[in-house]
């Protein structure tokens, strides 16, 4: 059994984040459950500003809400929280861009690509993201889909 002071890794998409606060979204049951079980086992989310950009800006066209926005912000950086925003510096930076000029068949975005450049940095395996296309590219960064 681990200790409850060691924690497991997981870079999370934003997708899962948006999902989180959109009620009306058809995948939060299933990111809820996942993300209490995930928790109870003594994990952290890292992401990047790049992601958090993304939450913001998605969570607040969708909503039309900037209070729902304000409050996915707030969620990832309340004190406490298992959310961890790296950030964003010239490695990380530099990594992201080489991943997203690099690709033969371009099918990934720049902040896409942000997050693999973030597990390859830091040694983090699993990603959990909603998003297909990502999670068809994932096996070819050796990284894999958290299900």
């Amino acid at each position: 059994m681990r200790s409850p002071m060691t924690f497991n890794n997981i870079i999370i998409d934003a997708n899962i984040v948006i999902s989180l606060v959109n009620k009306q979204d058809s995948s939060r049951n299933k990111v809820v459950q996942k993300l209490k079980k995930l928790e109870s086992e003594h994990v952290r989310f890292f992401l990047n500003p790049l992601i958090v950009s993304e939450i913001c800006t998605v969570v607040l066209l969708r909503s039309k809400n900037v209070s729902l926005a304000k409050k996915a912000y707030q969620l990832l950086t309340a004190p406490g929280s298992n959310y961890i925003i790296e950030k964003l510096d010239e490695e990380l930076e530099q990594e992201t861009y080489r991943i997203f000029t690099e690709q033969a068949k371009p099918k990934l975005s720049a902040t896409d690509c942000s997050l693999i450049a973030q597990a390859k940095l830091h040694g983090i395996n699993n990603i959990f993201t909603l998003d297909q296309t990502l999670q068809k590219e994932l096996g070819k960064y050796g990284l894999r889909l958290l299900t």
